[in-house]
């Protein structure tokens, strides 16, 4: 008797849990038709979503090149390189790879400096000539040159 009639014996469970004799694996005779059928159709399931997940990442990594390329940021091609670096490495660099690629923008260059005077530049500051500013920090330094010998004494 070969291992599919024993199969389907009735009552035959002893043998179903070990392993029918001549097959390496258990229950393996007692597939039914349907059952190929869903194993494919879950297969085909698993190759589109992994199809899917390998294109997904592949996308996402290029996110910063992109806006790097909208933004004509200068290190466009370094931006690119390190986004396959970091596809390599698991996109760990990735989030600092978003923030390089946003902190450029054309119409304001690195966003350090605002019309060439720097951070704390205020727009009341603008018309100000030069030696007025030196005149009112020597004010200042010599108030503070009294204020530091009272609280010696």
């Amino acid at each position: 008797m070969d291992g599919d009639a024993r199969c389907r014996q009735a009552g035959d469970t002893a043998d179903l849990k070990r392993g029918a004799p001549g097959h390496s694996t258990p229950l393996h005779c007692c597939y039914s038709e349907n059952l190929t059928m869903l194993e494919n159709i879950a297969l085909g399931i698993l190759f589109f979503v992994a199809l899917v997940g390998f294109y997904g990442v592949i996308a996402i990594h290029d996110i910063p090149y992109e806006i790097a390329k909208k933004r004509n940021h200068p290190q466009q091609d370094a931006l690119h390189v390190a986004g396959w670096v970091s596809l390599f490495t698991l996109h760990v660099l990735w989030p600092f790879l978003w923030i390089w690629a946003t902190l450029y923008r054309e119409d304001r260059g690195w966003g350090f400096t605002e019309s060439g005077r720097g951070i704390a530049a205020k727009d009341d500051d603008a018309g100000v000539d030069p030696a007025t500013l030196q005149a009112e920090i020597r004010v200042l330094s010599k108030r503070l040159d009294e204020l530091e010998q009272r609280v010696e004494k």
